[in-house]
This record gives structure tokens, sequence and C-alpha cells, in this order.
């Protein structure tokens, strides 16, 4: 199966109209995964911004974690939003009542297929000075995190708000777990626009109104890939150099000790592409 069929089959999946179990649903998510990509997903970032990011990236090293945000916390504004009713008077305070739902109910954990898209590098790896975790989701268990896990569906249209929201009813009487189910559906959609990142989402449903905007998911790490421009942090963020060797140490440290391989990146000195450098640990 093609990652469009996956798409397509995904859609089907979350409909209300959906004739697809779970089980079958992850059997064929879990085939594509294992024929296509070696049960490797990716996440990109760039953990030398700041002090405090790189003490965050150590615990990701070190506890073998991977971040599920709030859905507000995304870049982009359409993301986990539904199509409202043309017309309708009060589109903002449905909007308002969308964000607050999906904060108050779900987290969010994004990967994509590849580690050496060039797009990716330069949207979500800091202009290739960041760098990007791999994942192995071999033995992941949606039942198990009480997660969601599936592709990204990309088109043009969004998904249609229940009738509940647009009338407040949600804070009368919780969601039931299939309209909570439904309202996956705009988790996993996205403008096609965003096509080429080829993402794959866990969706984690649970009661988060007073938790964090982020939650810790245990997921085998299992190597990281460090940018082409990575060695210029020393110079270009506001970190003291001999900091900065102190927690690429503890990285190499880390890495070794937990069996993670750090590896570098080049750019290819005759193609548009990226290739391996030297291997670290």
């Amino acid at each position: 199966m093609e990652r469009e069929q996956l798409e397509l089959y995904t859609e089907q999946w979350l409909s209300t109209t959906n004739t697809i179990s779970d089980n079958e649903y992850n059997i064929e998510a879990n085939e594509y995964l294992r024929t296509q990509h070696s049960y490797k997903l990716y996440k990109y970032q760039n953990p030398f911004v700041s002090e405090v990011s790189l003490c965050r990236f150590l615990e990701t090293l070190t506890n073998h974690t991977l971040g599920l945000s709030a859905p507000s916390t995304f870049n982009d504004p359409f993301d986990c939003q539904y199509a409202i009713p043309s017309g309708y008077a009060n589109a903002p305070r449905v909007q308002e009542a969308i964000k607050s739902t999906n904060d108050a109910f779900f987290r969010v954990g994004c990967l994509t297929e590849a580690f050496d898209d060039r797009l990716m590098w330069s949207h979500y790896g800091d202009s290739y000075r960041g760098v990007c975790v791999e994942y192995d989701v071999s033995d992941f268990s949606t039942v198990q995190a009480e997660c969601h896990f599936a592709p990204v569906i990309y088109g043009k249209k969004r998904p249609k708000i229940l009738q509940r929201i647009i009338s407040g009813q949600n804070k009368v009487s919780p969601l039931t777990p299939e309209e909570k189910l439904s309202m996956t559906r705009a988790l996993f959609t996205k403008d096609d626009a965003w096509k080429y990142e080829r993402e794959w989402r866990i969706v984690k449903m649970n009661q988060f109104s007073k938790s964090p905007k982020h939650f810790p998911l245990t997921m085998p790490i299992t190597a990281v890939y460090l940018g082409p421009a990575c060695s210029g942090n020393l110079t270009s963020r506001n970190i003291n150099p001999d900091d900065f060797k102190k927690y690429v140490t503890a990285i190499l440290d880390i890495c070794e000790k937990n069996g993670i391989t750090l590896q570098t990146l080049k750019l290819h000195p005759t193609y548009y592409r990226l290739e391996l450098g030297q291997r670290l640990v």
C-alpha cells in the first residue's frame, strides 16, 4: 500500500460511516511502516536555541520520550480546526470553543517519514542547525498508550464541526467517546499545502484541562542526526561556548549509554541532497 492509499484508508477509518475496525486499520498501518520505513519515523527540532531547550533535549534522550503537545501550540492556525457553517454569526466564539475543547481532551505528537528531507530541515530543523531524532515505532501499542496513530490526511476542506460545540452544549455535559473519536478527524487532517511533510500523528485522548500543554510519551529513540550547520550554533546562538560544549558532551554520553546512534549529515557535493557524514557514536 502506498502513502496516498493509506491516507484514503485512514479517511474511511475515521469517517462517521466507518466499517473498518481498529484492529484492521492497525494491521494495514503497521504493514506500511514495516515495508516502507522499517518502522522508523522522525522528529525535527533545534534544541540548541537555549539552555532550557538543551536540558529538555537531554531529558528526551535519557527517558526515550516523544512530546505530545496541545493543539493550540501548533504553528498553523488552520491546524486542528473544523469547518464552521457558512454565514454563522459568531464564528470567533466557535473557533475559541474548538480550541479550548481540543486542548482539554487531546495531546498530539508529530512525526515524519524521512531524516534527510531538505524542506523539513529548513522549516523545522532551524535551517539545518538542529537535529532529527529517529524513533522506532515497531512495538508501539495504541491500546496500551490509549492513542490513535495514523498518517495525516491532506486535503482542501476542513472536517465538519460537531453541532454540540457550536451550540455550547459540550459545556453542559461531557463529550461521549463517539464524539471524541469524531473530533480526532480534524487532528488528522491538514491543508494539502503541507503534503510534503508526509506527517504521522499520535493523538492521545484524555482529560487534560488542568495539565501542562506538553505530555511525554515513552517512545524508543534509535538515532539522532545532526544537521549540516549544527556546528554553527557555537557562534550563532546566545549560548556560552563552554556551556555548549558541555551539553554536546552530555549528548554524546547519553547516546553511548542508551545505544543511540549519533550521526552527522553533510551536503552532497554535486546533487541537491544530504548524505551521511561522520558517525560519532
